[in-house]
């Protein structure tokens, strides 16, 4: 258990959320990899993000986040540019959801409401940038 514990106190909570972050952007570049149900094409569901970067830099934009945001965990120096490139990341994928739902694209009726969970979410990454850890 000991080291465990040792283990705990040296990601801390922020690097806690790290972790949870690193989890939640290396399955969102997977997803994109997978194949599309009821034989839509990626054309069709990621329009407007291919309006604004080629769909590869996407995919390895998400999976590069999560790697650094797994390595900041562990290696505290990293940590005030993987903070910021996360909270970049959900704001850029709120801007293609915004931008499929302004341009009337039928997958994105309710674009705004996606969007809005990634900004939330880009806030909150902010949020907890700004935690002082405990020194125990």
């Amino acid at each position: 258990m000991q080291p465990l514990r040792r283990l705990g106190r040296h990601v801390g909570r922020r690097g806690a959320y790290l972790l949870f972050l690193a989890l939640l952007d290396i399955t969102v570049a997977y997803s994109l990899t997978q194949p599309l149900p009821l034989g839509l094409t990626r054309g069709q569901v990621y329009r407007p993000f291919t309006d604004l970067a080629p769909f590869a830099v996407w995919v390895w934009t998400w999976a590069g986040v999560g790697l650094l945001a797994f390595a900041a965990a562990f290696v505290h120096g990293l940590r005030v540019a993987v903070f910021g490139a996360a909270a970049l990341m959900k704001v850029a994928w709120a801007a293609g959801y915004l931008s499929g739902w302004v341009s009337g694209y039928p997958l994105y009726t309710r674009g705004y409401q996606t969007a809005a969970i990634y900004v939330a979410f880009a806030a909150v990454t902010l949020i907890v940038s700004g935690w002082r850890e405990n020194s125990q």
